[in-house]
């Protein structure tokens, strides 16, 4: 069964990279880009269309999803919007996000018994460690300043966040048993569970504020461009209107007795009560990272006739769980495990044609190790720039049976 790549937020600097040639820069340069995905290591289209649009998940669908070799099942969305006005001449940028991320890591034998229930598992003991669902969506503000000391550049750059929603929650370790009867369920766990206010849904209600920086250092010289980076390096301090519930404790679950049907809302009360008395539940602020983004590339401009550039890189992420502990060389690793984001390695190339420009990619890493092949069309036009492409060309291809599906849209204008 094949596994899928995704490429976080790498087409931003792919296409920022293998664009700069395309159009002339004048001194007022709009960016508007849309970034959509999702990738899986077991989902497929089919699957993810009957969970948001509704319909029946027979067990072929089941069976698709849980086939893969993979011990871990993993599911990633991300949407992006972005507007940003650079101006050349002071070589200052503006630029304004949304981002909305999902990130999904369930182990194979908990996911066989959401799917199918418990009766297989009869005398055996699941481990439910290293589960892990983070929920995402913030504004970013961002200001950026070039200081051109040719042929070094330094960019700069500070962002202020205005959080949405956050949820996480994950079991460092745990397990279920079911004994041979079914009379009883026995859960050892160690649990975290993290919530912002859920009270108002507004697209843009503020439940928090934050910081992020940017830096990053580049030379250029005989052709070539090389770039090192950390950008996203921030946080979000949400309100203490959050719900934060936490447990390291075993627990018996021996269904819900039922004297009366009369009292049936009474027995789901008490039910209520044993999770109130199992779960520590507080209301309290927290603090919560955004995924930062750090590596180097390197930008290399071409002669050739059917070869305008090409570039490559490696780029890594951090971003740790909850932790309200002061930075430290232990939480720099932390949050580079955490992410459970893998060296991600990508080449990519401009190739000139008749009516646009071509731009091809290859990448391998990130959520799931696989390689994967992209493709762009650029189209240029009185300086101005239409860029549309896809890094998971296998969704065109096997469509409902893809595990990926990518869509990023981007115009340049110039004034």
């Amino acid at each position: 069964m094949k596994k899928l790549i995704i490429i976080f937020c790498l087409p931003l600097l792919v296409y920022s990279q293998q664009t700069e040639k395309i159009g002339k820069k004048k001194t007022h340069e709009i960016n508007w880009q849309t970034n959509i995905f999702y990738e899986s290591n077991s989902l497929n289209k089919n699957f993810l269309d009957k969970i948001i649009y509704g319909g029946y998940i027979d067990d072929q669908l089941k069976e698709e999803w849980l086939e893969s070799n993979d011990q871990e099942k993993i599911l990633n969305t991300e949407i992006i919007n972005q507007i940003t006005y650079t101006n050349h001449k002071y070589n200052y940028s503006l630029e304004i996000s949304d981002k909305n991320s999902m990130n999904l890591f369930i182990p194979e034998d908990l996911m066989r018994i959401i799917l199918y229930g418990n009766y297989d598992y009869q005398n055996q003991e699941i481990s439910l460690a290293n589960t892990k669902v983070l929920i995402n969506r913030y504004q970013q503000y961002k200001l950026k300043y070039l200081l051109d000391l040719s042929p070094v550049k330094v960019n700069t750059g500070f962002s202020f966040l205005s959080g949405n929603f956050h949820h996480t929650s994950w079991i460092n370790n745990g397990s279920i048993y079911t004994n041979s009867n079914g009379n009883y369920l026995d859960l050892s766990y160690d649990f975290t569970s993290i919530t912002t206010d859920t009270t108002d849904y507004s697209p843009f209600k503020n439940n928090g504020n934050g910081l992020a920086l940017d830096f990053s250092i580049s030379i250029e010289k005989n052709n070539y461009k090389t770039n090192i980076y950390i950008s996203d390096l921030g946080f979000i301090m949400w309100n203490n209107k959050s719900l934060i519930s936490s447990n390291d404790s075993n627990f018996l679950y021996q269904g819900i007795q039922v004297d009366n049907i009369l009292e049936f809302h009474d027995s789901i009360v008490n039910t209520q009560n044993i999770y109130d008395e199992t779960f520590k539940n507080v209301n309290n602020s927290f603090k919560s990272y955004i995924p930062a983004n750090f590596g180097v590339n390197i930008h290399k401009d071409l002669s050739l006739e059917k070869l305008n550039s090409i570039s490559g890189g490696v780029n890594m992420r951090w971003q740790p769980l909850f932790d309200n502990t002061p930075l430290s060389f232990q939480k720099i690793s932390q949050g580079i495990l955490e992410s459970n984001y893998k060296p991600y390695l990508w080449v990519s190339t401009n190739s000139p044609t008749k009516y646009f420009d071509l731009i091809s990619h290859l990448s391998y890493g990130g959520y799931i190790s696989k390689i994967n092949i992209g493709l762009s069309l650029a189209k240029d036009h009185k300086n101005n720039t239409f860029i549309v492409g896809t890094n998971h060309l296998e969704s065109i291809i096997n469509g409902n049976k893809s595990k990926a599906m990518s869509l990023q849209i981007r115009f340049l204008i110039n004034l």
